[in-house]
């Protein structure tokens, strides 16, 4: 039925008979099965990422629960919403940016308010950067937040380090996005940015001429 990632860094596939996710960071191929006790993967209706970004379902029963799989192989499921108003399949569920849960049930389009706790009541998602990107600075620029290069060990498939030579630009004003503005040079991490007149500069940082990928 459908394929999605979460923001844990596992690939979910999802089909009329089997719920399995994979682990593009490991060398394996394998997918693991979900199997939760007492649920079958065909009650399963609609899905999407919770709040906490791992899988969420909309199950026939009404239910929207987080679905997981452990490191040693257990299958979790957790209600996010037990008591539904009605036993309804949820047709679909959606997290909007402040962490709300939507879902249509019995013809009803239903909210579920993120609590004033939750990290989501006071941050908003705007945009997720491409890559997981760490070691990195950011500044701003006429409406554009600009960070340059960065390091990661999960990138690409199979994943591997990877460093960054992409100045990325975020401009929030129109539609949240991240775009490449220019490449540098050469691939660096740890770099300072700073804006000076009507330019983004970039200072020092880590660099490896003749192996990029490896910035040690």
């Amino acid at each position: 039925k459908g394929i999605i990632a979460d923001h844990w860094g596992f690939i979910w596939f999802w089909g009329e008979t089997c719920l399995v996710r994979h682990d593009p960071r490991s060398s394996s191929l394998d997918w693991v099965a979900f199997s939760a006790v007492g649920l079958s993967v065909n009650q399963i209706a609609s899905v999407d990422l919770s709040p906490e970004g791992r899988l969420m379902a909309g199950m026939d029963s009404g239910q929207v629960a987080e679905l997981d799989i452990s490191s040693d192989g257990v299958s979790h499921y957790t209600p996010i919403i037990p008591d539904p108003l009605s036993s309804a399949p949820v047709e679909f569920v959606h997290t909007d940016g402040f962490g709300n849960i939507w879902f249509v049930s019995d013809g009803y389009l239903r909210c579920r308010m993120t609590s004033s706790g939750h990290a989501t009541s006071r941050w908003r998602q705007t945009a997720r950067l491409p890559s997981g990107n760490h070691d990195i600075f950011a500044t701003s620029h006429e409406q554009t937040l600009y960070i340059a290069g960065g390091l990661t060990h999960y990138h690409g498939y199979p994943a591997q380090m990877h460093v960054f030579d992409e100045l990325l630009g975020c401009d929030n004003t129109y539609s949240p996005n991240w775009t490449v503005a220019t490449t540098m040079p050469s691939a660096r991490c740890y770099s300072g940015i700073a804006v000076l007149g009507d330019s983004v500069w970039v200072v020092g940082g880590a660099a490896n001429m003749k192996h990029p990928e490896d910035p040690y």
